[in-house]
């Protein structure tokens, strides 16, 4: 028999179905504070097979990247299936596979009960909930947010430029400052003009897993530099600030289509600010002061 455990993230439900003897508990601990009895308006099954996927017909790589850690390669098909393949540290010999259906609401993924079940299906999972609610004014982020006075402040950059570090110093430095999200944050767009930042079950190596949310207060990307300068981005500035941290298939026109268009209204909505900075005290200063007033 098979079991649906159904889960909320970012105000979006999906199902993970799988035997009733796996543990996916065990499996996906950073789940458990988003799961949920309700199953209304499920966006998306994610189905664990005890068998291993077989190759699609005819699917041709799309892209390849670097991703947490492993080489993974995105094949599709002519009738818009899609294939995932995961290479944990880049060895061929311990590849798994997901297969996504062109309607984007179901997948299936290889349980093989070894060691790199729960890397890989963490993973999987992750990529198909940012494609699939990209479709629905729904962005992941590669950012750390901070929450403070009941808003949200998400820190952007290229990986090292110390967005955790920065979030630290808030928290060290800026009373009430409390950490919501160290890498995957999850941003939706309303068509009432509202912008929200959710905590997710991907934080990076910060186990930092909150279902919780708050209207976002300001994005700010950081370029490390030897002195502390903060500047308010221009609307078409902050719409390029923002694409590179966002988290998508840029290979499909219809998701990326949605993804600009999301970004774009955010970048009207919400303020987008660079901020050039040392890792010290002062920068986390400067930045809380100038975010929060402005």
């Amino acid at each position: 028999m098979r079991k649906q455990t159904y889960y909320k993230v970012g105000d979006h439900t999906f199902c993970i179905s799988a035997l009733d003897c796996v543990d996916i508990v065990t499996l996906l601990p950073s789940l458990q504070p988003f799961e949920q009895q309700d199953s209304s308006d499920s966006l998306f099954t994610l189905s664990l097979s005890e068998l291993p996927l077989l190759t699609l017909d005819g699917a041709t790589e799309l892209t390849r990247f670097e991703w947490e850690g492993a080489e993974c390669v995105i094949n599709t098909t002519v009738n818009n299936q899609y294939e995932i393949i995961i290479y944990p540290h880049g060895d061929s010999a311990l590849q798994r596979k997901m297969h996504i259906n062109k309607e984007m609401d179901y997948a299936k993924v290889e349980l093989l009960h070894n060691a790199t079940d729960s890397f890989a299906l963490n993973n999987f999972l992750m990529m198909l909930y940012a494609f699939v609610t990209a479709l629905h004014g729904t962005l992941m982020f590669h950012a750390s947010v901070i929450r403070h006075c009941g808003q949200g402040y998400l820190f952007l950059g290229k990986s090292g430029t110390g967005k955790s570090t920065h979030s630290r110093l808030w928290l060290e430095h800026i009373e009430g400052a409390e950490l919501l999200n160290d890498d995957n944050p999850i941003v939706r767009y309303f068509p009432d003009g509202r912008v929200t930042v959710y905590g997710s079950p991907w934080s990076g190596k910060t186990p930092c897993y909150r279902n919780e949310s708050v209207p976002v207060g300001a994005f700010v990307r950081l370029h490390q530099a030897p002195e502390n300068k903060i500047t308010r981005e221009r609307p078409a500035r902050a719409f390029a600030s923002l694409l590179p941290s966002c988290s998508c298939l840029r290979q499909n026109e219809e998701q990326y289509n949605h993804i600009c268009n999301t970004i774009t209204a955010v970048a009207s909505t919400i303020p987008v600010y660079d901020l050039e900075c040392r890792p010290d005290e002062e920068a986390a200063n400067l930045c809380f002061t100038t975010v929060t007033q402005g």
